[in-house]
């Protein structure tokens, strides 16, 4: 047999397996349809459909690193850090938009478990019942970071917040955890009105002093002023009284670049725990400067003294954070 005919033979026996192989050729089932995650831009930014439902879902959060300098320290070993995940779901009912919020958080200077600070439930629009273990209605401040403002710690509650035109006006009856069973109040409105914003609020802690606090904010183009009375001084140990029995405080904030953020503070506190003559103050300056999108460095300068101090003291405070 020549190296031609065997060629010729090879190649038709080649011809011929492959024929066939073709006749019993399996044909693939076209693939299954994928739901591929969708935008849900009804609430805002960030949220996604949960695949197979109507309800939306927002994921966002914060790491931050920090450090203290102060006056009292010989070297510097104030680090800390805080870790934030917060979830959102909403959607539309019946009854109106049904949300509810998780927030977990950690911190400190080891490794630490999360703690749930927030799990609560709201429902309505517009008009919105708020259920759960929720921020304080009483924890508001303007521009800057004031020093002596009482901010109101997480507490569960329940709230009915109406909205009207250029406004809210809510109700809160909040748990202090005493056991007492009778619960705290606080009443809060809020009103817009071109660049003025306005918000007061009353708080009446029942439970552990019977006493009652009034807060008033006022913001205006970057310029913010606030005042705070608490029935005798009670104390920043009590929810909602501040360590004075007067707080007032002003504060301005501006854009100096489109990345570099400025807010300055001035606090004056009267009457620390209702004793006549005993003030103090406090200014601060913070730097904030946007590196990239989600990345932030921070500076914070503090000052205070007064009659209850010994000497004055200053404080720097750094941070880094980076948001999603």
């Amino acid at each position: 047999m020549t190296i031609k005919s065997l060629l010729i033979g090879s190649a038709a026996a080649i011809v011929a397996a492959s024929g066939a192989q073709a006749a019993d050729a399996i044909v693939a089932a076209d693939p299954e349809p994928v739901e591929y995650v969708q935008v849900c831009d009804t609430y805002g930014d960030g949220f996604f459909y949960i695949p197979g439902t109507e309800t939306c879902l927002k994921f966002s959060g914060y790491v931050q690193w920090q450090t203290i300098i102060d006056s009292e320290d010989s070297i510097d070993d104030e680090h800390s850090y805080e870790a934030r995940l917060q979830i959102d779901a909403k959607n539309d009912s019946e009854l109106g938009t049904i949300g509810s919020t998780i927030r977990l958080t950690a911190g400190g200077t080891v490794a630490s478990s999360f703690n749930v600070d927030r799990a609560y439930m709201t429902i309505g629009d517009g008009n919105v019942w708020t259920i759960g273990l929720a921020g304080n209605p009483w924890d508001f401040s303007i521009v800057g970071e004031q020093n002596y403002l009482d901010s109101g710690p997480t507490r569960l509650l329940v709230g009915y917040t109406a909205a009207f035109d250029g406004g809210t006006i809510g109700i809160y009856a909040i748990d202090d955890q005493s056991g007492n069973a009778t619960p705290d109040f606080v009443a809060k409105a809020t009103f817009t009105a071109g660049d003025l914003g306005v918000v007061a609020a009353w708080a009446h802690n029942e439970s552990q002093a019977s006493a009652n606090s009034v807060k008033v904010n006022l913001t205006y183009m970057g310029f913010g002023a606030h005042a705070q009375w608490s029935e005798d001084g009670a104390g920043a140990s009590v929810d909602y009284l501040a360590d004075y029995e007067w707080v007032a405080g002003i504060g301005y904030g501006f854009d100096a670049t489109d990345r570099l953020n400025v807010a300055l503070a001035a606090d004056f506190a009267m009457d620390r725990a209702g004793v006549s003559g005993s003030d103090d103050y406090a200014v601060s300056a913070n730097f904030t400067y946007a590196l990239a999108e989600g990345l932030e460095a921070a500076a914070r300068l503090t000052h205070q003294n007064g009659d209850n101090f010994t000497d004055a003291e200053n404080e720097l405070r750094l941070r880094l954070k980076r948001s999603f």
